[in-house]
């Protein structure tokens, strides 16, 4: 039994690793939804954009981090997301005028995220690939 529970961590890692992109292009393999722009730099940190600024999230298995970063004003926010982990990853935040997201991210890709906040507010962000939000790909950014 001890065995089992063991390999749970393994198992579960190879049927969510079945729910990411079976695609082998360089950034995304599905249209990219509103807002988003894919991007090949595997590094490069948020610049700031419009009255918001710009943050980096990290993504992996199956955690998003930091899980509340805070940027001090309304407005634009650029969010550059980088997939540090093995499997598809992508990125959704709710926002006042409503859900933005990512298109898939690669293992080791990154993406561009333009959100725009127009008030002050705690908002909730997670990863949108069945099973990740559950396993723990969430938090909430923080704009004052």
């Amino acid at each position: 039994m001890k065995r089992l529970a063991a390999l749970a961590p393994f198992v579960i890692a190879a049927i969510v690793a079945g729910c990411g992109s079976s695609s082998s292009s360089s950034s995304s393999s599905s249209a990219p939804a509103s807002s988003s722009t894919a991007s090949a730099a595997s590094s490069a940190a948020a610049a700031p954009s419009g009255g918001g600024g710009g943050l980096t999230l990290n993504e992996s298995e199956f955690k998003i981090t930091p899980a509340g970063p805070k940027v001090p004003h309304t407005g634009e926010i650029t969010i550059t997301v980088k997939n540090v982990g093995a499997v598809t990853h992508a990125l959704t935040v709710d926002t006042p005028s409503g859900p933005v997201t990512t298109s898939n991210i690669a293992p080791g890709k990154t993406a561009t995220l333009k959100v725009n906040i127009s008030k002050a507010g705690t908002y909730k962000f997670f990863c949108p690939i069945p099973g990740h939000e559950a396993a723990g790909m969430k938090g909430s950014l923080v704009v004052a």
